[in-house]
Order: structure tokens, then sequence, then C-alpha cells
């Protein structure tokens, strides 16, 4: 495979001359097919987005468990919600000394409280990684342009095609219930108390009516757009 080859070669330049090199890593399909292509070239750790997707941590946590992987994680400094076309997507976003990189995931309904999701925060100080591998693709419908110095993007040219055949031409495991369509690809939460409609709306979490909040979603999508382009660069 032509893209294929190509991704391995840039990671093998990447890791040419790297001193700590590090794969950002959530378990997820395109993660789990850069950790495999870059661990074939060296051994690399994992920096684990700790999300509030319980699945996705179940697999993480038995994938770290049965592969040995030396693994960092770390909550987000910042959760947020933003629109997105007629649904809400979840940003969570990630600090890397002074520099910030959201993770978005579509969020699908449930009855736990996007309002109410875990406040730990930890913001890096000193981030000593010098190579950071990051498995975005150009394909992406959360494309963000302004990615911090340093990162590297191997699967960028990469089709979803393309990487799925990698990953079953590979013997690489991924969390099979999200992508057949058994679970949804996202975390399950209860946004009533976000979306228009009544002036209250029932709070599974609080089992009772409680008043919308007052949120400006054009207002949020604004001023995240002014600190990360959604545009391709």
């Amino acid at each position: 495979m032509k893209s294929l080859d190509h991704t391995r070669e840039i990671i093998a330049h990447a890791l040419d001359g790297a001193q700590s090199p590090i794969v950002l890593w959530s378990g997820g399909k395109d993660s789990q097919l850069l950790l495999k292509l870059v661990n074939d070239v060296r051994e690399t750790p994992a920096l684990w987005f700790r999300s509030v997707d319980n699945k996705r941590n179940r697999f993480a946590e038995r994938f770290i468990a049965q592969s040995d992987l030396t693994a960092y994680s770390w909550e987000p400094a910042a959760r947020y919600v933003l629109p997105n076309g007629e649904g809400l997507s979840l940003a969570e976003e990630f600090s890397f000394g002074s520099r910030s990189l959201p993770v978005i995931s579509d969020i699908a309904p449930g009855d736990r409280c996007v309002v109410n999701l875990p406040k730990g925060r930890v913001s890096f100080v000193n981030y000593d990684f010098d190579v950071t591998f990051a498995g975005t693709k150009k394909s992406d419908s959360h494309l963000l342009a302004k990615a911090p110095e340093g990162f590297v993007y191997p699967l960028w040219e990469m089709s979803d095609a393309e990487v799925w055949e990698a990953i079953r031409e590979m013997e690489i495991s991924v969390e099979e219930s999200v992508y057949d369509g058994r679970e949804p690809d996202g975390p399950s939460l209860c946004t009533r108390c976000l979306t228009p409609g009544s002036d209250t709306v029932f709070c599974p979490d609080a089992q009772r009516m409680i008043p919308r909040f007052a949120w400006d979603s054009n207002a949020a999508l604004a001023a995240f757009n002014n600190r990360f382009s959604r545009k391709a660069a």
C-alpha cells in the first residue's frame, strides 16, 4: 500500500535523531495504527488521552495491561461543549506546556450529565518530548490546523478505508463494538439543558425538572475557531 509506505517513511525520518519521542494515543483506530507503526521502528511510549468516554478507557486499560505498553496519562486542561451541525461535540483541551490541542468527539445521547463531568484538570508545565506523533488525517471531520510545534502527522494522507486495511492486514486490535455500530463512537452524555426547547427540562442526573442553560452556542464556536482554525493548513 503506497500510502502506508509513505507513512512509514515519515515516521522513520521523524525518529532519526529524536531524543524523546511520544505517541498521542486514545485507543481509537487511528492511534492504534500509529502506535504500532512507530513502535515497529523504535520502542516509544504513549501519551494517553483519558477521555470521559468510559468504553474507550476500558479498552485502553486492557490494551496497556496486555501489551505491556508504557503509557503516561493525564486529564485535559479544559472540557467544553461546541455545536456541530444539528448535534453537539465535546472538546477536551490538552496542554503541552504553553501549547494546547483539543480532542473533539461527537456526543451521543445518554443519561450522564455533560455539565457535571469530572472537574479534574492537569496542565503540563514542562513538556519534555521533542517529537510528538499524532494520528490526525486530513479527511477527519474535526480538522484543526493550528497544531503545536514539533507535532508529526504520519497518517495525514491516509483515508479511513486505508487505515482499516492496514489494521486488518497487521491484525491490530481495536474496540470493535464502536466501529461495527453496536456502540456510539463518542461519549454518551445528556445535553438536554443545552439544547433549544422549553424553559425547563428533566435532568436524569438530578431526577427533577431544571431550567435550561442560557448558552450562546454561536459565541462558543466563534471563540473556539479563533483559537483553533478548522481549515486545513
